[in-house]
C-alpha cells in the first residue's frame, strides 16, 4: 500500500513547528499496515492548528465551543472517477492544545502527537470508540499495537 499524505501547518506555535511532514507520515503508514485500508493507494490531509482554528472547527462541526487535540473527519474511501487514490479523510490536530494535555497526562508531547495520529487514521478508517465499548476495545487494542510497534 502507498500513502498520498497532504500536509499543512497553519499553526504558528512552536510545538508545531516540531512536527514535520515526515513524523505523521511515518505513524500514518504504520497504522495502514496494522489497521489496513482496501485500497492500494490511500490519501490522507494531515492540518496542524492554532487553538482558536480548532475551536472554531469543533463548534462548527461538533457543536463544542472549544478547542481540542485532534478532530477527524472520515470521507469513507472515496473514490473520484479517473483518480487511483482512495481518500480516506482529514486530521486537525492542535499541537498547542496536545502538549497541555500531554502534561496533565504527565506524557511526552511526541507520545501524544502519536497517539493523535494514530487514533485519528483509525477514525477516518470506520474504527469509533463512542459507537460501543466492544469497539472502543478493539481501538484501543489496536492503538496499543501500532503505538508499541
Amino acid at each position: 500500500m502507498s500513502l498520498d499524505l497532504v500536509f499543512r501547518n497553519e499553526t504558528k506555535a512552536p510545538e508545531g513547528a516540531s512536527y514535520p511532514e515526515a513524523f505523521f507520515r511515518s505513524w500514518i503508514e504504520r497504522t495502514l499496515q496494522l489497521a489496513p485500508s482496501h485500497s492500494e493507494v490511500v490519501e490522507v490531509s494531515v492540518t496542524l492548528l492554532d487553538p482558536g482554528q480548532m475551536q472554531d472547527l469543533n463548534k462548527r462541526y461538533r457543536n463544542k465551543d472549544a478547542p481540542t487535540d485532534v478532530l477527524s473527519f472520515p470521507l469513507g474511501e472515496i473514490s473520484l472517477p479517473g483518480y487511483t487514490v482512495n481518500t480516506i479523510g482529514d486530521l486537525f490536530i492542535c499541537p498547542q492544545y496536545a502538549a497541555h494535555k500531554a502534561e496533565g497526562e504527565g506524557i511526552s508531547l511526541d507520545d501524544k502527537m502519536s497517539w493523535l495520529v494514530v487514533h485519528g487514521v483509525l477514525h477516518l478508517l470506520g474504527y469509533d470508540h463512542e459507537r460501543s465499548t466492544k469497539e472502543a476495545a478493539e481501538m484501543e487494542r489496536l492503538e496499543k499495537q501500532i503505538l508499541g510497534s
